[in-house]
């Protein structure tokens, strides 16, 4: 069923330009949004003789978007109109906005260098959906500008589903870091039994389809970094992959432990970007910000 044209979130996000380019060309999106999307309107906008809503052309004019252009899939539309609007950019950062967390712009990691802030979900348990931590990329832009060039300008649909732009990714090719910062009290032990339900299959799978052993005995000795730990509401813990495969852990900026484990590596962080995610909400959120990374 068509549906009358969803008005731009009050957000400053680069989600909110496209939104607009797509309306000023007159672009049909085939979905219908949540009734509360559909009731946040801006300037842009203004009520016809029809009770319709019509495109203000003199507020805003860019040109058209080839995401928008043909309509997307209600689905995969909503998921980015929510993922953006979840997140407010501020100038020293992220707020995730239904837990109120910020994430900085830039971290260092902890051989200095410094990484750059891609995108901020949250991770909810199933059956309540009780939220659990946030979660967010960072990445060496310097070291992540040769991989990454040929999908300069792509839109967030497109990396989404670009198999190659995932597996590069998760390739040992430049450093990145993944930052959770609790939501609620979480017990040490019960994050690592966490980390063994989603990373055991993983380094199974490294070790007898991708060439890279070792990493259930990684997993054990990072898992015990963890137990005895208690992590309060607010608690950061960063993991920061170094290329050669090297893995380091920090609860609030303090070492847990360092190991090297290509297979470990890997299985972390596709347990966050893989085609499987934890969060499918931060995997959105993280892709949509490689699309503003990668056009600018």
């Amino acid at each position: 069923m068509l549906a009358q044209a969803v008005r731009p979130l009050p957000f400053r996000h680069a989600f909110h330009s496209a939104v607009c380019r797509s309306f000023s060309q007159g672009a049909v999106l085939y979905c219908k949004p949540p009734k509360y999307v559909r009731s946040l309107t801006t300037a842009a906008y203004e009520p016809n003789s029809k009770s319709k809503w019509k495109f203000n052309r003199s507020t805003h004019s860019h040109d058209p978007s080839p995401f928008f252009r043909f309509g997307v899939p209600a689905g995969l539309l909503a998921a980015f109109i929510l993922t953006a609007e979840a997140q407010a950019e501020d100038k020293g950062g992220i707020t995730e906005r239904s837990t109120g967390i910020v994430y900085p712009q830039f971290i260092s990691d902890d051989s200095l260098r410094k990484q750059y802030l891609v995108g901020v979900g949250v991770r909810a348990m199933s059956p309540l959906k009780i939220k659990a931590y946030c979660i967010g990329l960072y990445v060496d832009v310097d070291q992540a500008k040769a991989p990454l060039a040929q999908w300069r300008g792509a839109d967030a649909a497109t990396l989404l589903h670009d198999h190659s732009f995932n597996q590069v990714l998760l390739q040992d090719r430049f450093d990145k870091s993944i930052r959770l910062v609790m939501a609620r009290d979480v017990d040490g032990l019960h994050l690592a039994k966490g980390f063994d339900r989603s990373v055991i299959p993983r380094v199974r799978r490294a070790a007898s389809s991708m060439n890279m052993p070792g990493g259930k005995e990684a997993l054990k000795e990072f898992n015990g970094w963890f137990r005895g730990k208690n992590l309060k509401t607010g608690t950061e813990v960063v993991l920061h992959w170094h290329r050669g495969g090297k893995l380091t852990a920090c609860i609030d900026g303090v070492v847990l432990g360092r190991l090297e484990s290509p297979a470990l590596c890997w299985a972390l962080f596709d347990v966050y970007l893989g085609a499987k995610p934890v969060s499918s909400d931060a995997k959105n959120a993280i892709f949509n910000g490689f699309h503003t990374l990668l056009t600018k």
